[in-house]
């Protein structure tokens, strides 16, 4: 099987044609973005300082799916440089997977 390599750029990231995903910021956010870590795995919680300890916020955006108050889907974007952009951190909770929510989100 042959591996594709697709580099998001200025001319293919067009941003996002579904009603469903919505920018998030996670910064002002953090707590609903805990909430769902922890209900994929209670470890992978933390506190917001510790989260973006390091981080430069200005090269990520993250892009969720919400029902009933609560993130189902989250997908994040990472500025690699000024001309290339990387999707990452694609994550669906495993009773709402196989529904078409992460390739919504990609």
């Amino acid at each position: 099987m042959d591996l594709v390599k697709f580099i998001c750029t200025d001319e293919n990231l067009k941003g996002c044609t579904s009603d469903e995903v919505a920018e998030f910021d996670a910064y002002e956010n953090y707590d609903m973005l805990n909430e769902f870590f922890g209900k994929h795995d209670k470890s992978l919680m933390c506190s917001k300082e510790e989260y973006f300890d390091g981080f430069d916020y200005n090269t990520w955006d993250d892009y969720v799916i919400i029902e009933n108050g609560e993130i189902i889907a989250r997908a994040g974007i990472w500025k690699v440089n000024e001309r290339e952009w990387e999707v990452a951190g694609v994550s669906t909770l495993p009773e709402y997977r196989r529904k078409g929510y992460g390739e919504k989100l990609v």
